[in-house]
């Protein structure tokens, strides 16, 4: 009899545990989803460790002291994820103070994790599969049988049924299932051949990454000096080695132009993850890789715990951006899970950016990384001249007398233009015009965003929406749309240009299946004059028509309430104005704002990023912020306002009464949303520089805390983000 340790679907620090199953079965079940039995219920677990034992139920329960349960049934056949990825889970959980059940889960496509939820199946097709020769058949049923033989297996849409079934009956063929693959949508771009050729530039950047001893590189390019191909030549290089290759990218929309790119030499062994898959996709796909039939992994953050094996290099692009940061248990970083598995597997990391974050270029101007430049575009060209417009000066709100010329001369040039907005929906305030009511979600304390399309008021945060019709304190139906998202700014670019043709790319419009791969397309294909988006337009795209992209409302970035906030401006604002002038023709962008003489923009115009890195540095070293001192959020939420704050106080307390060195707790004070989907939110910040000793704090903490139900703890350790 096996004794099987289970781990439960519940993410719960009380149930971070494992639990002991029996099981009669022979096989190795270690890694595998079971159904137990667990408080009455029946839940799925995961089996971390099997022993087995010569007692019987009875003598092991009495050794016990406690009944045993068996498992009810072994879901998989074989195990779900290997040795190496149960391991960094077991690190998630330490470094990231979560239940190691929450690792696990993220690791996994939905159909798989160990949670009760509906799974794909494996997809079937009706085919045929030879068994012999036979005798007597006629011309066209031994074409057909010769064509199967060699085949060994054919499906039964590829063959004439009747001629097939003719042959079913002889005794020659038998119908059977066969499996197929749900193959995710690639374009077939030529643009990366076998014979790509490096400039002089990029063969150095790949040189040193191939020659450098140090486990990690940065790669600091300029927008458009062809990092992409550095990427490409490294992949070829380790699979051809009969390594493994992860390549990330922040938005799901980078991952169809770059796989386009790839497809020609990787062909069936490339694989694509990211949340625009289907559940039958994403299962599919995890299947091909975890069979050994994929060697390059292209996707976003959750494509790093793809389950290669021989995994040789993992290349982040864009790796300053946020979004490889995940705020949710377990609040993991991608950076901290890429290095740890390429620390596993002796492989390299490669991070590209041409605005790299603080973190990652002071660990490389202390030599912890391996520095590489790519200090000019591809064939020399230029990048884009910066003008900034004073809005101060302007009776347009929205769009300056420059601007418009501008747009319209591209328009008169047959050449496209990039209008960034980074705030989607039509309005993120409605007033009443009569009472002076504001639309706020009754479940969160925030604004309620309007949409004009379905005159709908939608919270961005729990997904809550209502139509907007009449004010609920006064009855009136006359209200003041303040703020402006890019719906608005689409509809008055329709306005002002009724010629032109207006893509807009926000969160809203690409929801649906491939419709991110067919705006590329479009844009790509010059079946678009204006593009109108949020930030999803600012990283990575290679548009060759673009010679225009204007940036509006850049002063809420700036002036945001966030240490972080004039680091993102920043590389928003360089990543956006690189999109122009990629190709022959000569790029211009354009910053619209009320603080003209803002430094950031300074800096921005002069391409100057040497000189905003080292004042923000010195700023950040003055005020005690990463990456020269840790920081950590332990976020407090609940249902009773007054004992979540009780608890705060007394959290505090606590903490300070420890008298730890270098660790400093500040608050409690509301995040910048203080309720979320009813739910009151706390936070204390701590800064500390020794991080396992914090580490073992917060575990503690947690620990102490078990019993109180009423209040969740979550614990956010350098988040990319205020919260």
């Amino acid at each position: 009899m096996q004794i099987a340790s289970v781990v439960i679907e519940y993410s719960d620090d009380r149930l971070d545990k494992t639990f002991d199953y029996l099981y009669l079965g022979d096989e190795n079940i270690i890694g595998k989803r079971v159904s137990v039995i667990f408080n009455h219920r029946e839940v799925i677990g995961y089996v971390l460790d099997t022993s087995f034992s010569d007692l019987s139920k009875e003598e092991l329960e009495e050794e016990y002291g406690f009944k045993l349960n068996f498992i009810n049934k072994v879901i998989d056949n074989e195990a779900l994820i290997n040795e190496e990825l149960l391991d960094v889970a077991s690190y998630m959980s330490y470094k990231y103070v979560s239940p190691l059940i929450a690792c696990l889960q993220v690791m996994l496509p939905k159909t798989l994790k160990p949670k009760t939820v509906k799974g794909s199946k494996i997809k079937y097709l009706l085919g045929y599969r030879y068994l012999n020769d036979g005798e007597n058949l006629t011309v066209k049923q031994r074409e057909l049988l010769g064509f199967i033989k060699e085949k060994k297996e054919v499906l039964a849409k590829d063959v004439n049924a009747g001629i097939a079934n003719a042959l079913v009956a002889k005794g020659c063929i038998k119908k059977v299932d066969i499996e197929q693959f749900r193959r995710v949508s690639i374009s077939d771009n030529k643009e990366y051949s076998k014979d790509l050729v490096l400039n002089d530039d990029q063969q150095k950047a790949f040189d040193s990454v191939i020659n450098t001893d140090k486990r990690c590189s940065l790669l600091e390019g300029v927008t458009g000096s062809g990092k992409s191909e550095v990427y490409f030549t490294l992949a070829k290089h380790f699979y051809n080695k009969g390594e493994s290759v992860i390549l990330l990218v922040p938005e799901i929309i980078l991952t169809s132009q770059i796989a386009a790119r790839f497809k020609g030499y990787f062909k069936d062994e490339l694989a694509l993850l990211h949340s625009s898959l289907s559940e039958g996709e994403k299962y599919d796909e995890y299947r091909r890789i975890k069979n050994g039939d994929v060697k390059v992994v292209i996707g976003t953050r959750s494509a790093i715990f793809a389950p290669l094996s021989k995994l040789g290099l993992i290349i982040i692009d864009e790796e300053h951006s946020e979004s490889y940061k995940q705020e949710s248990t377990p609040c993991y970083d991608t950076l901290d899970i890429a290095l740890y598995r390429a620390n596993y597997n002796n492989a390299k990391v490669l991070l590209g950016s041409a605005t790299p974050s603080l973190e990652s270029k002071i660990r490389a101007m202390k030599g912890e990384y391996n520095q590489i430049y790519l200090r000019t575009r591809v064939n020399n060209k230029k990048l884009p001249e910066v003008k900034i417009v004073d809005m101060n000066k302007e009776e347009d709100e929205l769009f300056s007398n420059e601007l418009k010329l501008l747009i319209q001369d591209r328009l008169n040039k047959k050449e496209q233009v990039i209008i960034l907005i980074n705030r989607r929906g039509y309005s993120p305030y409605v007033r009443c015009k009569k009472c002076g009511y504001i639309f706020k979600c009754s479940n969160c304390d925030v604004s309620e965003n309007y949409h004009k399309i379905d005159n709908k008021l939608k919270c961005h945060y729990c997904g809550s929406e209502r139509v907007l019709d009449k004010c609920p304190e006064c009855g009136s139906g006359f209200f003041d749309k303040t703020g402006v998202g890019s719906q608005r700014i689409e509809e008055l670019v329709k306005e002002l240009y009724k010629e032109a043709r207006v893509l807009r790319m926000d969160l809203d419009t690409t929801k649906g299946k491939d419709s991110h791969l067919k705006y590329v397309e479009m844009i790509r294909n010059n079946e678009v004059d204006i593009v109108v988006g949020t930030q999803m337009v600012a990283k990575g795209l290679d548009f060759p028509n673009v010679t225009l992209v204007a940036v509006l409302n850049i002063d809420s970035s700036l002036n945001a309430s966030d240490y972080r906030a004039k680091e993102r401006a920043y590389q928003l604002l360089v990543q956006v104005l690189g999109r122009a002038g990629r190709s022959e023709k000569e790029g211009l962008a354009l910053i619209q704002t009320h603080n003209k003489d803002n430094d950031v923009l300074k800096e921005v115009c002069e391409y100057n990023y040497d000189l905003f890195c080292n004042k923000e540095l010195a700023y950040r070293k003055r005020m005690e912020y990463p990456p020269f001192r840790n920081i950590a959020y332990i976020l407090l939420s609940g249902k009773d306002y007054s004992e979540l704050y009780k608890f705060a106080k007394e959290s505090k307390l606590y903490l300070e009464n420890l008298n730890e060195v270098n660790f400093t707790t500040l608050g409690p004070s509301s995040p910048y949303i203080s309720k979320i989907n009813g739910v009151h939110r706390l936070k204390l910040m701590v800064k500390f520089r020794d991080i396992k000793r914090s580490i073992k704090i917060f575990k503690e903490f947690k620990e102490k805390n078990l019993k109180n139900n009423r209040v969740k703890i979550t614990i956010i350790v350098n988040p990319s983000n205020d919260i």
